[in-house]
């Protein structure tokens, strides 16, 4: 009994293409019935779509690698509430009820992309009128870039209020230097006046050393000279032998000291009158150049001492003018470098900023054909889902017959 019962349930597909030709006139009438549907809503029920479309270029030319960013942050602007109220009262859209239309009505018509791997933005209207889909895209995307440029300038002018106050600022700062520059030169012996005050003490020191060598020198040819001329005395017969002697005394340090009594050397028989004179002439230059020593000496000592202080007074000098031009040369910079800026900020305030960041690169221009509904793939949706439907009709028809019999 089994064999029997599973055949019995088995259809072939001779069977089931029998079927479906006994049901031919039921398919092409749910066919036609499909397409007839598919026509009517996309005629008479579905609205028609028309699109604008508008391409901006995005160009940062103070930033290249922050170029990205810029179009995202362009992308979110685009839609803004600002700019879509600003587009509606422009063109005056209006719903169905001669209402203006909402912001967020006009936003859901709108796409806005990043054209990939470029700085191109795409921004694509849709809209049930062809002609105002294209104003629509044209006019957001003008009041765009208006908005940019207005966003650059509002920027500008604030920061030139800024520079305007930061100027004054700087200025102030520059006359107080050049005041503490006045004062100090005032106060205060100029850098070029210690100099030559250095270089004189300096020519000084050096010129007293020079006579102070030249005093040493004489003094030491002296005593030689009155070595020599005392050793030609003859001193057998001189009775006073014993009190030349302790009158010639030696100083290591050439201060030599000669007493010799001249009123106790009388005699023809003990000096020569010549000898004698030119003994106390050089005794007397000596002792005139042992006294110049000593003078040049302590002279030395004290302009070095004054050469010191006076070298010490010119490098705090030096220190406290360097700070001070130092000081000055910052302040003259810092106002330059605010005057640049405030110069800057004057022309990005009257500049059109925004059509040097974002232009337009491609405008949207009226095109007529319409982007929905599309009939032609709706009428072949109605015409499949037509012959599916009565397909599927003939053979529920057929195993209803089918099955009544067996019972």
């Amino acid at each position: 009994m089994e064999p029997k019962i599973i055949e019995s349930n088995e259809i072939s597909l001779r069977e089931i293409i029998e079927v479906l030709l006994g049901g031919i006139k039921v398919i092409i009438v749910f066919a036609v019935v499909g397409v007839l549907i598919a026509g009517t809503i996309s005629f008479f029920i579905l609205p028609d779509v028309y699109k604008g479309r508008v391409v901006l270029e995005v160009n940062d030319r103070n930033n290249p690698e922050e170029q990205q960013f810029l179009v995202d942050k362009y992308i979110a602007q685009i839609k803004s509430t600002q700019l879509l109220k600003k587009t509606i009262e422009d063109l005056n859209l209006v719903n169905k009820r001669n209402e203006l239309l909402s912001s967020n009505s006009l936003k859901d018509m709108i796409l806005v992309t990043n054209i990939e791997d470029t700085n191109l933005v795409s921004v694509v209207v849709s809209y049930s009128d062809a002609e105002i889909a294209s104003n629509i895209a044209n006019t957001l995307c003008n009041n765009f870039i208006t908005h940019i440029t207005e966003s650059y300038q509002a920027q500008a002018n604030i920061l030139v209020s800024v520079m305007e106050e930061q100027l004054k600022i700087e200025e102030q700062d520059v006359i107080e230097q050049l005041q503490n520059k006045e004062e100090f030169l005032k106060n205060n012996k100029s850098i070029d006046q210690l100099n030559e005050e250095v270089n004189s003490l300096i020519s000084q020191i050096i010129k007293y050393k020079e006579q102070y060598n030249t005093a040493e020198t004489n003094a030491a040819a002296d005593y030689l000279s009155l070595t020599v001329l005392l050793q030609s005395v003859d001193l057998d017969n001189l009775e006073q032998e014993n009190q030349l002697a302790p009158f010639l005394e030696v100083d290591e340090n050439l201060n030599y000291d000669f007493q010799i009594p001249i009123g106790e050397l009388s005699g023809t028989e003990i000096y020569d009158n010549m000898t004698v004179l030119e003994i106390v002439n050089i005794q007397t230059r000596y002792i005139t150049n042992s006294n110049l020593i000593t003078v040049y000496e302590d002279r030395i000592s004290s302009l070095e001492a004054e050469l010191i202080q006076l070298q010490i007074e010119r490098v705090n000098a030096e220190h406290e003018c360097n700070s001070i031009e130092t000081n000055l040369a910052l302040a003259n910079g810092a106002y330059n470098d605010s005057q640049r800026m405030y110069k800057e900020a004057l022309i990005a305030s009257v500049s059109d900023e925004g059509n040097k960041t974002v232009n337009i690169y491609s405008e949207s221009y009226l095109n007529e054909k319409r982007v929905s509904p599309n009939t032609v793939q709706n009428l072949a949706m109605g015409l499949l889902l037509g012959l599916m439907m009565g397909v599927v009709l003939v053979l529920l028809r057929d195993y209803w017959r089918k099955t009544g019999k067996d019972e």
